[in-house]
């Protein structure tokens, strides 16, 4: 899947109307956007996973299993994720019954695996009851072969966590437990629908957790939630890893939906991101001071969020570096060494030597694992992916959380030109560079050689540095990576992508309906041809099929336009451009409106990221 970009008049106002239409928040998120879906049961999928067990990079793979509970308490303001309000047990009956149909279903194809980590996610795991934990936990035990050690993560609402719901995790092997705390703050987490939240009530959760040996602890925090200052964040911050020393702390940035900001900022997104610059001024710089006071280091994607993991040897060692640079390399070591974790975890724990991290790490991201990444994913909206073959996305049966119909997985099929692809993004997003070896390795081709257009257009901007054997983008502001990394993506898949926002459907029964008979003359001999996804043949005089693009027109947000090849007579598309007109074409999408004359862009924009 090589792309080419070539710099055109065309090109430019592609993406100046990718900009105008929203906040893209990051290029990955463009990713996919092209790829034709389709449904599989959940036998299909279960040969799919037989099948890339034989796979040349299968021995190599570690692989991870995803389960999504799709349920909360109350629903967040500012949450982005799919979920369901549990108003009734029957939805969590409904939900266990189908995951037990979908694993048993699946576990012949999964036999053929090892799996090395298990995240728990959602939605909100612990609203689950600990009998039904069990239970679910039961069933993915007996029907997926873990490896001795497997990493076992699970995110919970500190308003619904009870001891009995800890030890159901702990029973089955947890050892890291997350809290999504986002503010300490009573009154802003009411005013966000998350509940009267306070410091003492997540400080008698974390208490519980020690209580039952938990030595992985995440917390995560949000910023530029409406109602607090940087100030704020700061000290909740501060507070947490002074008092309970959690493992790791992931600080994001608040998303900016429709939703959040018309209830929070009365619809002004200038607003919202006049709010958002008061943080991004202030605390990057803070949160570093912050993370070095208490003996943490400041890591993750620069400008989305901020991670930060505690050095080994904690607040004394890890102020020598050489020291803390050592005993880093030795828990590292032993993380991958679950036989020998055994005999010096104890001491590692009590000299802080260890940051509670499981001897398998979970995560979706091969620029993260840096060897091949399969992944299984349980749960409605749950995504999977079989290394360089296909992505997918688990959905209840028509939608429907009550159904007794199996899941339904959409597919999309992949290549490892697009897995390279997702890799470069994450990767220079962050500010790290993509090394040839790395790409030779895991693809079987060098960033240039599979995208040589983008690397053409961020010399041509003077954004590539990097050395010979690896490629990395100069430091700018985070839109401009942003725009940088839209050179990955060719102009089908940015149409692709506006299409989908204006809800306009360029599937080939859709176009069918705006067209005359197959056969109808259009002009100079020319006729009507078939129907495909965002295309239309026009059959010229000697019977030879000619495909003409349908694409969203880069002037207004309504209707389609057509690309057709030279070959094509202009009088032959403008015949058949009337034709769509005539079968209500024109109508199609969004409601009209005249995009701006400058994109309309913010200053900081990033989606949450799990």
């Amino acid at each position: 899947m090589p792309v080419t970009v070539a710099p055109s008049p065309r090109r430019d106002l592609l993406v100046r109307a990718l900009h105008a239409q929203g906040p893209i928040g990051d290029a990955s998120s463009l990713d996919g956007v092209l790829a034709q879906r389709t449904a599989w049961t959940p036998a299909e999928l279960a040969r799919a996973w037989a099948d890339a067990a034989q796979a040349p990079h299968a021995a190599q793979a570690i692989n991870h299993v995803y389960l999504h509970v799709p349920f909360c308490k109350s629903i967040c303001h500012f949450c982005n994720y799919e979920r369901l309000r549990p108003s009734d047990p029957a939805l969590l009956r409904a939900f266990a019954d189908r995951l037990r149909d979908t694993v048993e279903t699946l576990a012949p194809g999964l036999a053929h695996h090892r799996f090395h980590t298990l995240y728990v996610g959602g939605g909100t795991p612990s609203v689950l009851p600990a009998d039904l934990a069990r239970q679910v936990l039961s069933l993915l035990d007996r029907h997926v072969p873990f490896v001795p050690g497997s990493g076992r993560y699970v995110e919970m609402d500190p308003a619904v966590v009870s001891e009995a719901k800890v030890r159901a995790f702990v029973d089955h092997g947890f050892t890291h437990f997350s809290f999504g705390v986002q503010s300490f703050d009573r009154a802003v987490n009411e005013a966000h629908d998350r509940g009267p939240q306070t410091w003492d009530l997540v400080d008698r959760r974390i208490r519980l957790l020690r209580d039952h040996g938990v030595r992985g602890l995440s917390l995560d925090f949000l910023l530029g939630l409406a109602g607090t200052t940087p100030a704020d964040l700061l000290d909740d911050i501060d507070r947490a890893l002074r008092v309970h020393r959690p493992s790791w702390v992931h600080v994001y940035y608040v998303t900016p939906t429709d939703p959040y900001v018309r209830l929070h900022f009365g619809g002004a997104y200038d607003a919202f991101w006049a709010h958002q610059r008061n943080f991004a001024d202030i605390v990057p710089a803070a949160i570093a001071r912050i993370a070095a006071a208490h003996g943490y280091r400041l890591g993750g994607s620069t400008g989305h969020y901020h991670l930060l993991t505690r050095r080994p040897g904690g607040r004394v060692l890890s102020r020598v570096p050489p020291v803390a640079t050592a005993l880093d390399g030795v828990a590292r070591a032993l993380r991958h060494h679950p036989g020998a974790r055994a005999l010096v975890v104890p001491l590692v724990d009590a000299l802080e030597l260890g940051n509670g991290e499981a001897a398998w790490g979970y995560t979706q991201d091969v620029a993260v694992q840096d060897r091949p990444l399969n992944l299984l994913g349980l749960g409605h909206s749950a995504r999977s992916r079989l290394f360089g073959r296909a992505t997918a996305v688990c959905r209840d049966a028509g939608d429907d959380p009550l159904s007794a119909d199996p899941a339904v997985f959409e597919v999309a099929t992949t290549d490892l030109d697009r897995e390279l692809r997702t890799y470069a993004l994450t990767r220079l997003r962050n500010g790290h560079p993509v090394r040839d070896a790395d790409c030779t390795r895991l693809f079987g081709r060098t960033l240039a050689e599979a995208f040589p257009g983008a690397l053409s257009a961020w010399r041509g901007a003077g954004l590539l540095r990097g050395g010979r054997g690896n490629v990395a983008l100069h430091a700018a502001s985070r839109q401009a990576i942003t725009d940088a990394l839209i050179d990955l993506f060719s102009d089908a898949e940015i149409e692709a992508e506006l299409a989908r926002f204006r809800k306009l459907d360029l599937r080939a029964d859709a176009l069918a309906q705006r067209l005359d008979a197959a056969g109808t003359p259009l002009a100079d001999g020319w006729t009507v041809g078939a129907a495909h996804d965002r295309a239309i043949h026009v059959v010229d005089p000697g019977g030879q099929p000619v495909p003409v693009r349908v694409v969203p027109p880069l002037d207004r947000t309504t209707g389609v336009d057509l690309l057709a090849p030279d070959r094509v007579p202009a009088a032959v598309t403008g015949a058949l451009r009337a034709m769509l007109a005539a079968h209500g074409a024109d109508a199609l999408g969004l409601k009209a409106r005249v995009l701006p004359e400058e994109p309309a862009r913010g200053p900081q924009r990033a989606p949450r990221a799990r």
